[in-house]
């Protein structure tokens, strides 16, 4: 199990060899788990092989998952993204050599396998990157997690030594050889969140703007392209759009990281 923000289920689960699925924000109860924000934040299962993350999905979404009525590519058409437009910038995610060159190789021979086996599926496809969303996302997430997930989260237990964020700032600092070791002695993330000065209204209007121009990046290439699925290498920003458009959308709750 884990909780994805923007890729911590998918990028894990690549990173591991494993089968994973980030089930639709806001669909389970949250209480007890530690989320960043409740605009992205999603806890989903990672196995060994889809039929153990159908199982598990079944246990945390309490019900069963009823795929007898579909054929194995029955009314789906899959779109795939250019590995070579759709990959992590080196400055945030840092490969062995070799590893991009590797999994740009699995990637199409993954598109030929799903092709030959009867898949209708488009290959390249084009969608525009991150880049044309709003800069909001990290003062939305530090927003939730000061005024709305942390406070959720110090509720669950009967007894709490700390109560806010800058409770958890200061305790880091009193204890920091424990809690900061070296090379971990920073804690930007918490404290931009403890610093996050902005009102409600403004974080609300953040999120609208931001949701509404993941949806449209999204809806113009399913509109434009008549396709059920998108998919991209793991290792990719992909999930950025996915969790800014959120699954509720008709045109996103298809899309899928391969």
């Amino acid at each position: 199990m884990a909780t994805e923000t923007i890729g911590s289920i998918v990028t894990t689960s690549t990173r591991a060899g494993l089968y994973a699925l980030k089930p639709t924000a806001g669909v389970q109860d949250t209480t007890g788990l530690y989320t960043m924000t409740e605009f992205f934040d999603s806890p989903g299962p990672m196995a060994k092989s889809a039929a153990d993350v159908r199982v598990l999905s079944e246990v945390i979404l309490d019900h069963l998952l009823d795929s007898s009525k579909l054929g194995p590519w029955e009314g789906l058409s899959v779109d795939f993204l250019d590995p070579k437009d759709w990959s992590m910038s080196p400055n945030f995610c840092t490969q062995f050599e070799g590893t991009a060159e590797q999994m740009a190789d699995e990637y199409e021979e993954t598109v030929s396998a799903l092709r030959n086996g009867g898949c209708p599926l488009k290959y390249p496809i084009h969608c525009k990157d991150p880049s044309v969303l709003p800069n909001t996302i990290l003062p939305i997430a530090y927003w939730d997690f000061k005024n709305v997930c942390i406070p959720k989260f110090f509720r669950s237990f009967d007894e709490c030594s700390v109560a806010s964020v800058a409770d958890i700032v200061m305790f880091n600092k009193e204890n920091s050889k424990k809690a900061l070791p070296a090379p971990f002695v920073e804690q930007n993330d918490l404290e931009g969140a403890m610093n996050t000065i902005e009102e409600k209204e403004q974080i609300d209007e953040m999120k609208q703007e931001l949701r509404k121009a993941a949806r449209d990046a999204l809806d113009e290439v399913f509109d434009k392209e008549k396709i059920n699925i998108m998919a991209a290498p793991g290792d990719s920003p992909l999930c950025v759009h996915a969790s800014a458009a959120d699954n509720n959308s008709p045109s996103v709750h298809l899309i899928r990281c391969c």
